[in-house]
């Protein structure tokens, strides 16, 4: 096996170590912050990639007290976050296409893209009634030992073992199709 599908099988194909995954982690979220002396802020640069869509379309955005609150100054290359977010989201892709795991179809089920859309809608509007994401209070605020990043983890675990059980309900289930 050459070195370069030694590489992809080991780093993209199989499930990474928790432990060492979470410290890797948390040593680039260290030295993202030492780098650019910010934190790592996802949610609030998307909201505001959304301010621009809206004034394109004349809405007038930079009135509001939200966006007052947070800028919106430049375009997403001009601030570290849009930067940021936009070289994730293009290694992520480069990652998947690499290990193969990319393809697109359709839901099998009208109700799993229901599901999918009333999901999305709740983990956005929950995140801006937090103002902020999972992203920021994990890499940011746990290791700042933040009160509110540690009862925000908390909630998580709740929430997600919450989810497996509704997620496990009769109806919530599609009968699958082998083809």
């Amino acid at each position: 096996m050459s070195a370069l599908a030694a590489f992809r099988e080991r780093y993209l194909l199989r499930f990474w170590a928790p432990l060492p995954t979470l410290i890797a982690l948390g040593v680039a979220s260290a030295y993202y912050f030492a780098l650019t002396g910010t934190f790592w802020a996802v949610t609030g640069e998307f909201t505001r990639w959304g301010g621009h869509v809206l004034a394109w379309f004349g809405v007038p955005v930079r009135d509001w007290s939200y966006f007052r609150l947070i800028g919106l100054q430049g375009t997403p290359l001009d601030r570290i976050d849009g930067v940021m977010i936009i070289g994730m989201l293009l290694g992520a892709l480069a990652c998947a296409l690499w290990a193969g795991n990319v393809g697109l179809r359709w839901p099998t089920s009208r109700r799993r893209l229901l599901q999918g859309l009333v999901g999305g809608i709740l983990a956005g509007f929950g995140a801006r009634l937090a103002m902020g994401c999972n992203l920021a209070a994990f890499f940011t605020g746990i290791p700042m030992f933040s009160l509110h990043a540690w009862a925000f983890m908390l909630a998580t675990v709740a929430g997600a073992w919450l989810g497996v059980k509704l997620t496990l309900l009769p109806w919530l289930r599609i009968p699958l199709k082998v083809t």
